[in-house]
């Protein structure tokens, strides 16, 4: 029962971080061309972004997470069953979020080891 909770949470968890990534970064006229985004046309980009980062809130709190920083970078480090499973990095260039990377691979994920309080500006 308890694999099968973490395989709901985890799907859960990518069809929001998708529908956020999408919200956030694709532009409002693209989203309205894209098959069932048609309402985007008619809504402000303030509320279609807001609901993008609702969205990848969402996906965070469905998944166990910390930040922490990946070559001068924020990130994100995501736990299963208090194991470290993957590293979301966020590239920002000036005020924009320019890349999104994502990884896996145990061998890279092994000089992850600290985590970085939340504080506010």
């Amino acid at each position: 029962m308890n694999l099968a909770l973490w395989i709901a949470a985890g799907l859960l968890a990518l069809v929001a971080l998708t529908g956020g990534v999408n919200k956030t970064l694709v532009p409002k006229a693209n989203l309205a061309k894209a098959p069932g985004g048609e309402w985007t046309g008619q809504a402000g980009v303030g509320f279609v972004n807001a609901l993008g980062i609702l969205e990848l809130l969402a996906a965070l709190g469905l998944l166990s997470t910390s930040l922490t920083t990946i070559n001068g970078s924020p990130a994100l480090a995501l736990h299963l069953d208090g194991e470290l499973d993957g590293v979301l990095a966020i590239r920002i260039d000036g005020d924009l979020i320019s890349g999104l990377y994502y990884v896996r691979n145990p061998e890279k994920l092994t000089r992850v080891t600290t985590e970085t309080a939340l504080t506010l500006r």
